[in-house]
């Protein structure tokens, strides 16, 4: 019963191409989730250190919303460029080459 359990779960896997796996230094792929998480954050710190000064939240507000948009569209961009220069990096030195 055990292995058609796990039969099942590979078969589940290889249909959402979850079971592809990384190889070995192979840089990791950036993700909307990743961006939207680590803009959350600092938009949270931002929010609280702006209104710990003085200002009201609901001047903080339309700022922090701006920002948040901003963050995730540039993050994301950003993260994506910096796989593209990490993976030529990694497969030129998978090829031989020093990079």
């Amino acid at each position: 019963m055990k292995n058609a359990r796990r039969d099942q779960l590979s078969d589940d896997r290889a249909a959402t191409g979850a079971a592809e796996k990384r190889r070995p230094g192979e840089p990791i792929k950036p993700t909307f989730l990743s961006v939207v998480v680590r803009s959350v954050l600092a938009i949270a710190v931002f929010v609280v250190l702006t209104t710990a000064t003085g200002n009201k939240f609901t001047t903080v507000a339309p700022i922090a919303g701006v920002l948040f948009l901003l963050m995730v569209v540039l993050g994301y961009a950003f993260d994506k460029w910096f796989y593209r220069w990490r993976m030529r990096r990694w497969e030129a030195k998978r090829a031989g080459r020093s990079g």
